[in-house]
Protein backbone atom coordinates (compact mmCIF):
# COMPACT_ATOMS: atom_id res chain seq x y z
CA UNK A 1 0.00 0.00 0.00
CA UNK A 2 1.38 3.39 -0.95
CA UNK A 3 0.56 6.21 1.45
CA UNK A 4 -0.42 9.44 -0.28
CA UNK A 5 1.36 12.49 1.09
CA UNK A 6 1.46 16.15 0.14
CA UNK A 7 4.20 17.08 -2.32
CA UNK A 8 5.86 19.26 0.27
CA UNK A 9 6.31 16.39 2.73
CA UNK A 10 9.64 14.63 2.99
CA UNK A 11 9.55 10.94 2.13
CA UNK A 12 12.32 8.59 3.10
CA UNK A 13 12.66 5.51 0.89
CA UNK A 14 14.59 2.46 2.03
CA UNK A 15 15.80 0.75 -1.16
CA UNK A 16 17.08 -2.81 -1.27
CA UNK A 17 20.19 -3.12 -3.44
CA UNK A 18 21.91 -6.27 -4.64
CA UNK A 19 25.12 -6.08 -2.64
CA UNK A 20 26.95 -8.51 -0.42
CA UNK A 21 26.34 -8.25 3.33
CA UNK A 22 28.21 -5.41 4.96
CA UNK A 23 28.13 -3.66 8.32
CA UNK A 24 29.17 -0.38 6.77
CA UNK A 25 27.00 2.62 7.51
CA UNK A 26 26.78 5.29 4.84
CA UNK A 27 28.38 8.70 5.17
CA UNK A 28 26.98 11.50 7.24
CA UNK A 29 24.82 13.83 5.13
CA UNK A 30 26.64 16.91 3.79
CA UNK A 31 26.92 19.55 6.47
CA UNK A 32 26.50 17.01 9.29
CA UNK A 33 23.46 15.08 10.59
CA UNK A 34 20.03 16.22 9.47
CA UNK A 35 18.78 18.83 11.99
CA UNK A 36 16.26 17.66 14.58
CA UNK A 37 12.88 19.14 13.64
CA UNK A 38 11.27 18.24 16.99
CA UNK A 39 10.45 20.80 19.64
CA UNK A 40 10.18 20.02 23.34
CA UNK A 41 7.03 18.07 22.58
CA UNK A 42 4.82 20.25 24.76
CA UNK A 43 1.30 21.07 23.66
CA UNK A 44 0.00 22.38 26.97
CA UNK A 45 -0.59 18.92 28.42
CA UNK A 46 2.66 19.02 30.36
CA UNK A 47 5.46 21.52 30.95
CA UNK A 48 9.02 20.70 29.89
CA UNK A 49 10.67 18.48 32.49
CA UNK A 50 14.40 18.94 32.91
CA UNK A 51 16.42 15.76 32.73
CA UNK A 52 19.49 15.78 34.96
CA UNK A 53 21.37 13.16 32.96
CA UNK A 54 22.10 15.07 29.80
CA UNK A 55 19.44 13.77 27.43
CA UNK A 56 19.19 15.27 23.98
CA UNK A 57 16.46 17.83 24.49
CA UNK A 58 13.28 18.93 26.23
CA UNK A 59 11.00 16.26 27.55
CA UNK A 60 7.62 17.96 27.85
CA UNK A 61 4.55 15.81 27.24
CA UNK A 62 3.70 15.96 23.56
CA UNK A 63 0.85 14.61 21.48
CA UNK A 64 0.33 10.89 21.93
CA UNK A 65 -0.73 9.50 18.59
CA UNK A 66 -3.01 6.47 18.37
CA UNK A 67 -1.03 3.26 18.63
CA UNK A 68 -0.98 1.14 15.47
CA UNK A 69 2.01 -1.14 15.71
CA UNK A 70 0.24 -4.05 14.07
CA UNK A 71 -2.18 -4.80 11.31
CA UNK A 72 -1.89 -4.24 7.59
CA UNK A 73 -3.83 -5.73 4.67
CA UNK A 74 -4.67 -9.41 4.42
CA UNK A 75 -1.48 -11.25 3.50
CA UNK A 76 -3.39 -14.30 2.27
CA UNK A 77 -4.31 -12.81 -1.14
CA UNK A 78 -2.93 -14.82 -4.03
CA UNK A 79 0.02 -13.31 -5.87
CA UNK A 80 -1.19 -12.67 -9.44
CA UNK A 81 2.32 -12.37 -10.89
CA UNK A 82 3.80 -15.37 -9.09
CA UNK A 83 6.47 -13.21 -7.42
CA UNK A 84 7.71 -13.35 -3.86
CA UNK A 85 5.30 -12.08 -1.21
CA UNK A 86 5.97 -10.38 2.12
CA UNK A 87 3.70 -12.07 4.67
CA UNK A 88 4.62 -10.01 7.76
CA UNK A 89 6.73 -7.02 8.66
CA UNK A 90 7.83 -4.74 11.44
CA UNK A 91 6.74 -1.98 11.23
CA UNK A 92 3.52 -3.31 9.79
CA UNK A 93 2.42 -2.10 6.37
CA UNK A 94 0.46 1.14 6.69
CA UNK A 95 1.06 1.40 10.45
CA UNK A 96 2.13 4.28 12.65
CA UNK A 97 5.19 3.55 14.75
CA UNK A 98 7.49 5.47 17.07
CA UNK A 99 10.67 6.92 15.52
CA UNK A 100 12.95 4.74 17.67
CA UNK A 101 13.22 2.38 20.60
CA UNK A 102 15.39 3.11 23.63
CA UNK A 103 17.52 0.08 24.40
CA UNK A 104 20.31 -0.74 26.82
CA UNK A 105 23.75 -0.16 25.37
CA UNK A 106 26.67 -1.03 27.63
CA UNK A 107 26.42 1.09 30.76
CA UNK A 108 24.04 3.52 29.06
CA UNK A 109 21.27 3.43 26.42
CA UNK A 110 20.82 4.16 22.73
CA UNK A 111 18.09 4.84 20.17
CA UNK A 112 17.55 2.00 17.68
CA UNK A 113 15.04 1.11 14.99
CA UNK A 114 14.86 -2.21 13.19
CA UNK A 115 13.03 -3.26 10.06
CA UNK A 116 11.93 -6.90 9.87
CA UNK A 117 10.56 -8.53 6.72
CA UNK A 118 9.20 -12.08 6.46
CA UNK A 119 8.82 -13.70 3.03
CA UNK A 120 6.81 -16.66 1.74
CA UNK A 121 9.76 -18.10 -0.17
CA UNK A 122 13.40 -18.80 0.71
CA UNK A 123 15.43 -15.79 -0.47
CA UNK A 124 18.81 -15.26 -2.10
CA UNK A 125 20.82 -14.37 1.01
CA UNK A 126 23.67 -12.83 -1.00
CA UNK A 127 21.42 -9.78 -1.39
CA UNK A 128 21.14 -8.38 2.12
CA UNK A 129 22.36 -4.78 1.88
CA UNK A 130 19.91 -1.87 1.96
CA UNK A 131 20.21 1.83 1.23
CA UNK A 132 18.46 4.74 2.90
CA UNK A 133 17.47 7.37 0.34
CA UNK A 134 16.31 10.74 1.70
CA UNK A 135 13.93 12.45 -0.73
CA UNK A 136 14.12 15.18 -1.86
CA UNK A 137 17.75 16.24 -1.95
CA UNK A 138 19.13 13.45 0.21
CA UNK A 139 21.97 11.03 -0.33
CA UNK A 140 22.26 7.29 -0.43
CA UNK A 141 23.26 5.78 2.94
CA UNK A 142 24.11 2.08 3.02
CA UNK A 143 23.43 -0.31 5.88
CA UNK A 144 23.17 -4.08 6.10
CA UNK A 145 20.47 -6.58 6.87
CA UNK A 146 20.92 -10.09 8.22
CA UNK A 147 19.05 -13.13 6.90
CA UNK A 148 17.66 -15.85 9.15
CA UNK A 149 19.03 -19.37 8.83
CA UNK A 150 16.02 -20.45 6.77
CA UNK A 151 16.39 -17.42 4.43
CA UNK A 152 12.80 -16.33 5.11
CA UNK A 153 13.38 -13.32 7.39
CA UNK A 154 15.51 -10.22 6.78
CA UNK A 155 16.26 -7.87 9.68
CA UNK A 156 18.11 -4.56 9.42
CA UNK A 157 19.00 -1.82 11.88
CA UNK A 158 18.57 1.69 10.50
CA UNK A 159 21.58 4.04 10.58
CA UNK A 160 21.51 6.98 13.01
CA UNK A 161 21.35 9.89 10.60
CA UNK A 162 19.50 12.52 12.63
CA UNK A 163 20.48 14.86 15.44
CA UNK A 164 20.41 13.27 18.89
CA UNK A 165 21.29 9.85 17.49
CA UNK A 166 17.86 9.10 16.01
CA UNK A 167 17.30 6.76 13.06
CA UNK A 168 14.01 8.38 11.95
CA UNK A 169 12.26 11.73 12.24
CA UNK A 170 8.94 12.28 13.99
CA UNK A 171 5.73 12.51 11.95
CA UNK A 172 7.18 11.45 8.61
CA UNK A 173 6.27 8.96 5.90
CA UNK A 174 8.78 6.23 5.01
CA UNK A 175 8.86 3.46 2.42
CA UNK A 176 11.06 0.38 2.15
CA UNK A 177 11.68 -0.41 -1.54
CA UNK A 178 12.17 -4.17 -1.97
CA UNK A 179 12.51 -4.25 -5.76
CA UNK A 180 16.15 -5.46 -5.75
CA UNK A 181 15.53 -8.53 -3.56
CA UNK A 182 15.26 -11.97 -5.16
CA UNK A 183 14.33 -15.42 -3.92
CA UNK A 184 16.39 -18.54 -4.50
CA UNK A 185 14.75 -19.00 -7.95
CA UNK A 186 15.53 -15.42 -8.96
CA UNK A 187 11.98 -14.07 -8.58
CA UNK A 188 11.51 -10.51 -7.40
CA UNK A 189 8.98 -9.22 -4.88
CA UNK A 190 5.49 -9.13 -6.34
CA UNK A 191 4.40 -5.51 -6.80
CA UNK A 192 0.69 -6.20 -6.38
CA UNK A 193 0.19 -8.73 -3.59
CA UNK A 194 -2.25 -8.47 -0.71
CA UNK A 195 0.05 -7.36 2.11
CA UNK A 196 2.23 -4.63 0.61
CA UNK A 197 -0.01 -3.83 -2.33
CA UNK A 198 2.71 -2.07 -4.36
CA UNK A 199 5.75 -4.08 -3.32
CA UNK A 200 7.01 -1.40 -0.91
CA UNK A 201 6.65 -1.30 2.87
CA UNK A 202 5.01 2.00 3.86
CA UNK A 203 4.68 3.36 7.39
CA UNK A 204 4.59 6.67 9.27
CA UNK A 205 6.21 7.83 12.51
CA UNK A 206 4.24 9.23 15.43
CA UNK A 207 4.42 12.65 17.03
CA UNK A 208 6.95 12.99 19.82
CA UNK A 209 5.85 12.18 23.39
CA UNK A 210 8.50 13.82 25.52
CA UNK A 211 7.10 12.59 28.82
CA UNK A 212 7.15 8.98 27.65
CA UNK A 213 10.75 9.36 26.46
CA UNK A 214 11.68 10.94 29.80
CA UNK A 215 10.09 8.11 31.77
CA UNK A 216 11.85 5.58 29.56
CA UNK A 217 15.14 7.08 30.71
CA UNK A 218 14.23 6.08 34.27
CA UNK A 219 13.88 2.43 33.23
CA UNK A 220 17.69 2.42 32.95
CA UNK A 221 18.15 3.86 36.46
CA UNK A 222 19.08 1.76 39.47
CA UNK A 223 15.84 0.47 41.04
CA UNK A 224 14.63 1.48 44.48
CA UNK A 225 14.81 -1.16 47.23
CA UNK A 226 11.89 -3.61 46.90
CA UNK A 227 8.71 -2.30 48.53
CA UNK A 228 6.25 -4.83 49.92
CA UNK A 229 2.63 -4.21 48.98
CA UNK A 230 0.17 -4.80 51.79
CA UNK A 231 -2.68 -7.28 52.04
CA UNK A 232 -5.08 -4.56 53.26
CA UNK A 233 -5.47 -1.03 51.83
CA UNK A 234 -5.11 0.64 55.22
CA UNK A 235 -1.62 -0.77 55.82
CA UNK A 236 -0.08 0.19 52.48
CA UNK A 237 3.26 1.99 52.38
CA UNK A 238 3.47 5.43 50.76
CA UNK A 239 4.53 5.69 47.10
CA UNK A 240 4.29 8.26 44.31
CA UNK A 241 7.58 10.18 44.25
CA UNK A 242 8.28 11.19 40.63
CA UNK A 243 11.34 10.02 38.66
CA UNK A 244 11.93 6.87 40.75
CA UNK A 245 12.02 3.28 39.57
CA UNK A 246 9.76 1.58 42.11
CA UNK A 247 9.93 -2.19 42.54
CA UNK A 248 6.76 -3.44 44.27
CA UNK A 249 6.37 -6.97 45.59
CA UNK A 250 3.00 -8.69 46.02
CA UNK A 251 2.03 -10.17 49.39
CA UNK A 252 2.97 -13.80 49.90
CA UNK A 253 0.50 -16.33 48.58
CA UNK A 254 -0.38 -18.65 45.75
CA UNK A 255 -2.19 -17.73 42.57
CA UNK A 256 -3.44 -14.26 41.56
CA UNK A 257 -3.50 -11.80 44.43
CA UNK A 258 -3.78 -8.07 45.15
CA UNK A 259 -1.31 -5.73 46.85
CA UNK A 260 -1.94 -2.19 48.10
CA UNK A 261 0.03 1.04 48.54
CA UNK A 262 -0.98 4.53 49.66
CA UNK A 263 -0.55 7.74 47.67
CA UNK A 264 -0.98 11.41 48.52
CA UNK A 265 -0.13 14.41 46.32
CA UNK A 266 0.55 18.07 47.05
CA UNK A 267 1.05 21.12 44.88
CA UNK A 268 -0.35 24.42 43.67
CA UNK A 269 -4.10 24.59 43.16
CA UNK A 270 -6.57 21.95 44.29
CA UNK A 271 -5.70 19.11 41.89
CA UNK A 272 -2.62 17.42 40.48
CA UNK A 273 -2.22 15.36 37.32
CA UNK A 274 -0.04 12.27 37.43
CA UNK A 275 0.81 9.61 34.84
CA UNK A 276 1.48 6.16 36.30
CA UNK A 277 3.64 4.03 33.99
CA UNK A 278 3.93 0.25 34.37
CA UNK A 279 6.62 -2.06 33.13
CA UNK A 280 4.24 -4.97 33.60
CA UNK A 281 0.71 -5.39 32.24
CA UNK A 282 -1.12 -5.74 35.56
CA UNK A 283 -4.50 -4.39 36.70
CA UNK A 284 -4.31 -1.11 38.62
CA UNK A 285 -7.15 0.46 40.66
CA UNK A 286 -7.26 3.92 42.28
CA UNK A 287 -9.56 4.51 45.27
CA UNK A 288 -10.19 7.50 47.51
CA UNK A 289 -10.94 7.59 51.25
CA UNK A 290 -13.07 4.70 52.51
CA UNK A 291 -12.67 2.93 49.19
CA UNK A 292 -14.68 5.50 47.24
CA UNK A 293 -13.91 5.94 43.53
CA UNK A 294 -11.93 9.10 42.63
CA UNK A 295 -13.80 12.16 41.39
CA UNK A 296 -12.05 11.77 38.03
CA UNK A 297 -11.73 8.23 36.75
CA UNK A 298 -8.23 7.23 35.53
CA UNK A 299 -7.89 7.11 31.75
CA UNK A 300 -5.56 4.92 29.68
CA UNK A 301 -2.48 6.76 28.45
CA UNK A 302 -1.05 5.65 25.06
CA UNK A 303 2.22 3.72 25.34
CA UNK A 304 3.68 2.81 21.93
CA UNK A 305 6.72 0.55 21.96
CA UNK A 306 9.61 2.85 22.90
CA UNK A 307 11.15 1.02 25.86
CA UNK A 308 10.22 -1.61 28.45
CA UNK A 309 7.10 0.31 29.52
CA UNK A 310 3.88 -1.38 28.39
CA UNK A 311 0.98 0.44 30.06
CA UNK A 312 0.08 3.78 31.69
CA UNK A 313 -2.80 5.53 33.42
CA UNK A 314 -3.59 9.25 33.36
CA UNK A 315 -4.90 10.34 36.78
CA UNK A 316 -6.18 13.56 38.34
CA UNK A 317 -5.94 13.63 42.14
CA UNK A 318 -7.12 16.07 44.80
CA UNK A 319 -4.43 17.69 46.93
CA UNK A 320 -3.81 16.27 50.40
CA UNK A 321 -6.28 13.40 50.00
CA UNK A 322 -5.21 9.84 50.89
CA UNK A 323 -5.60 7.46 47.94
CA UNK A 324 -5.05 3.73 47.66
CA UNK A 325 -3.37 2.09 44.68
CA UNK A 326 -4.24 -1.59 44.29
CA UNK A 327 -2.23 -3.84 41.96
CA UNK A 328 -3.84 -7.05 40.78
CA UNK A 329 -5.24 -9.58 40.92
CA UNK A 330 -2.06 -10.88 39.31
CA UNK A 331 0.71 -13.39 39.76
CA UNK A 332 3.30 -10.96 38.34
CA UNK A 333 5.77 -9.94 41.03
CA UNK A 334 7.78 -7.81 41.41
CA UNK A 335 6.03 -4.98 39.54
CA UNK A 336 7.96 -1.93 38.29
CA UNK A 337 6.08 1.38 38.55
CA UNK A 338 7.00 4.97 37.58
CA UNK A 339 5.18 8.17 38.61
CA UNK A 340 5.44 11.38 36.57
CA UNK A 341 3.83 14.81 36.91
CA UNK A 342 1.99 16.44 34.02
CA UNK A 343 0.08 19.69 33.53
CA UNK A 344 -3.69 19.66 33.88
Amino acid sequence: MRLRVASTASIVVLTAIGLACSDEVGPTPPGGPVPDPATDGSDGRAPPIEDDRGSDGGVGLGDASPIDDAGGPDASDASPSGGVRVIASEPAEGSSTYAFEMVESGASWARKKRVRLEFDSAMNTSIAALALNVVPGGGNYAFSGVWSADALVLEAELPLLYAGGRPLEYQKHYAVDLSALRDAQGRGVDAAHGYLGDGALDFTTMARDGLLEHTCLHTFDAPQPPLGLSVTPEAGLAVGTPHLRYVMVLPDGAGPRVGHATWQVFGAGTQQRRIVFLRDDVPLTLRGPNGAPPATAPAPYPVPRVCALVKAWDMVLENDVPYTLSFGPTEVTPIEVFFEAAAL
